[in-house]
This record gives C-alpha cells, sequence and structure tokens, in this order.
C-alpha cells in the first residue's frame, strides 16, 4: 500500500453539552411507580 488511506476521513465532531440526566427524585418516582403497577409486563 503505498499511501493512507485514511488521511483525508475527518472524525466525527462530539456534542459539546452534556446529556440530562433525571433527578434523583425523578427516579424515586418512577420506581415507586414501577413497583406498584399491576400491569402483566411490569417489573
Amino acid at each position: 500500500m503505498k499511501s493512507d488511506f485514511t488521511a483525508n476521513i475527518q472524525t466525527p465532531k462530539s456534542d459539546k453539552e452534556l446529556p440530562v440526566y433525571m433527578s434523583f427524585e425523578e427516579l424515586q418516582k418512577l420506581f415507586r411507580y414501577l413497583e406498584t403497577d399491576k400491569r402483566p409486563l411490569a417489573f
């Protein structure tokens, strides 16, 4: 191979903003709901 075929490939740009996660209170509310859910596919 005479030349590097990857030399002109640009790398993807990354996001500059951090992802938004659920707060601790939101997670607690979600888990409380899932614990009381009576549907067949509920955990």
